[in-house]
């Protein structure tokens, strides 16, 4: 899920079948005021269904799966460009929209210039590509697993170069721009500020220091107090802009955390399951999408 350019649609991709409908592949573009379905079409034929990527700049999607990957317009589907038919598990747009940037294979990462359908293959690692993310202009960052651990990098698709690594211990990852990002832990149920410095919620004190694997661990302070609404799986997490807030999908409902201070700043209670969260900073809009189906678009004036 994730806003369109200008805010006014939300995309939405469904994965599930409804009853004795099929919906895999289908993706409905929903008007924000209303949160009725302004258009939908299917991707299910191409097999261009798996996951979307939405233009930063401007009004068109791309799809991709098994089948390759399609650049359409966000509103009537139709397509621009294509890739020949080979399989993509992530993607994501550059800053100015003028490339996108495709894993395939979980190894093989390609760079599709989206207005005239060039394909160059660029970097090949040996682990499985989890996300990627842009940080700044011509500035990217893959993170990826394998059986002993997970790994980190920054890069650039010029020169390929490995910026920096990090904790093995972490899972997904956010941007709100420049250089503050956030790592999700999927094994010690912990968000991480990195911005050469590490901090870890509820652990005051606790730091990374370089260890002999050469991945790093984390050094928590020999008494610390871990308070309620740091317990259960968090998941989903998404920056609120360039504030350095973080709204976090936790048992305890949704999670307002700032960065800058390892404050929690509300807990805003959900009736049902929070699957994906979505936030547009020109609106100041968060949208989340619960297991139940139903979509929340609510405005955001949390302040510190």
């Amino acid at each position: 899920m994730n806003f369109t350019a200008d805010g006014n649609h939300l995309v939405v991709e469904s994965m599930d079948s409804v009853g004795q409908t099929p919906s895999i592949g289908m993706i409905y573009l929903l008007d924000v005021s209303t949160l009725e379905i302004a258009t939908s079409y299917s991707t299910q034929d191409d097999l261009l269904y798996g996951g979307f990527a939405v233009d930063p700049m401007g009004s068109r999607i791309a799809t991709f799966g098994c089948g390759g990957a399609v650049i359409r317009d966000v509103r009537s589907g139709e397509p621009y460009v294509a890739t020949e038919r080979m399989g993509f598990d992530h993607a994501c747009y550059s800053p100015d929209g003028k490339k996108l940037i495709l894993s395939r294979d979980g190894n093989s990462l390609f760079t599709l210039d989206t207005l005239t359908g060039s394909l160059m293959e660029g970097i090949e690692h040996d682990l499985l590509t989890t996300s990627i993310c842009p940080v700044a202009d011509d500035v990217y960052l893959i993170t990826a697993v394998d059986q002993g651990g997970a790994g980190m990098w920054f890069f650039t698709l010029d020169d390929k170069g490995i910026m920096r690594d990090a904790p093995e211990d972490f899972g997904q990852v956010v941007f709100p721009g420049d250089s503050l990002f956030a790592t999700f832990s999927t094994y010690t149920q912990k968000i991480c500020a990195v911005d050469n410095l590490i901090n870890i919620f509820s652990y005051p004190g606790a730091h990374w220091q370089a260890s002999f694997n050469s991945r790093g661990e984390f050094v928590y302070p020999e008494e610390h107090v871990e308070p309620r609404w740091c317990e259960g799986y968090w998941s989903n997490p998404v920056f609120l802009g360039e504030s350095g807030i973080l709204a976090v999908k936790s048992p305890h409902g949704l999670l307002f955390l700032d960065l800058n201070s390892n404050q929690l700043l509300d807990i805003q209670e959900e009736q049902s399951l929070r699957m994906m969260l979505a936030y547009h900073d020109g609106n100041k809009l968060l949208a989340s999408v619960g297991s139940d189906g139903k979509c929340i678009v609510r405005q955001i004036s949390i302040t510190r």
